[in-house]
C-alpha cells in the first residue's frame, strides 16, 4: 500500500472533507490532504513512513485525537508524522499521540515552486498545535523551518526523544 487516503484534485481546491475512524497500517504515506475545511479525527497509523502529510496550502484543518505508532525508518528521507509542506492559514493540530516515531513528529515547511524554482517561505500563519503527546524514538519533536505569524504551540508532552538532535521544538 503506498497511500492510504488522498484528498486532493487536481486542477481545484477541496473543501469540507472528513476522514474519521479509520486503521492505516503498512502505508508509504497515510493521508495526503490538500484544500481547506479538512477533519482528520480518530484515525490509527501503525507501521508507516508519513503518517499525514499537507501538500498546497491546506487551511482551516482539524487534525485531533489520532495515533501514530511504530514509525518505520528507511535511509532515503526523513520520516514525518504530521507534516506540512506549504502550510496554509488556521489550521490546528490537536490532542494527537505520536509514540516510537523515526525522525520528526510534527514538521512545518516551505517549498519550492515546482515552475519557477523560488523557494516558497510561507510558514504555518494562525496554526494551533496543542496538546500533542510525543514520546520515544524521535529526533525532533515539533519543527517549523519557515516564517510564521500568530502561530501557538502550547501544552504539548515531548519525551524520550532519540537520535543525534534530540530536540523538543526547533
Amino acid at each position: 500500500l503506498s497511500r492510504g487516503v488522498d484528498v486532493e484534485a487536481i486542477g481545484a481546491e477541496l473543501t469540507t472533507a472528513t476522514i474519521v475512524n479509520n486503521r492505516f497500517n503498512g502505508a508509504d504515506t497515510g493521508i495526503r490532504l490538500s484544500g481547506t475545511d479538512i477533519l482528520v479525527e480518530s484515525n490509527n497509523f501503525f507501521a508507516y513512513e508519513d503518517g499525514i502529510r499537507f501538500f498546497s496550502a491546506v487551511s482551516d484543518t482539524r487534525i485531533r485525537d489520532n495515533t501514530f505508532a511504530n514509525q518505520i525508518a528507511d535511509s532515503f528521507s526523513a520520516q514525518l508524522s504530521i507534516a506540512a509542506v506549504s502550510p496554509g492559514e488556521n489550521n490546528t493540530i490537536i490532542n494527537n499521540t505520536l509514540i516510537d516515531g523515526a525522525d520528526i513528529a510534527i514538521k512545518f515547511e516551505g517549498d519550492v515552486d515546482a515552475r519557477t524554482g523560488a523557494i516558497n517561505r510561507q510558514g504555518p500563519n494562525g496554526t494551533v498545535i496543542r496538546k500533542n503527546r510525543i514520546d520515544g524514538g524521535y529526533n525532533v519533536g515539533i519543527s517549523i523551518t519557515e516564517a510564521t505569524n500568530n502561530t501557538v504551540i502550547e501544552n504539548n508532552t515531548i519525551q524520550n526523544l532519540e537520535g543525534s538532535l534530540n530536540t523538543g521544538i526547533k
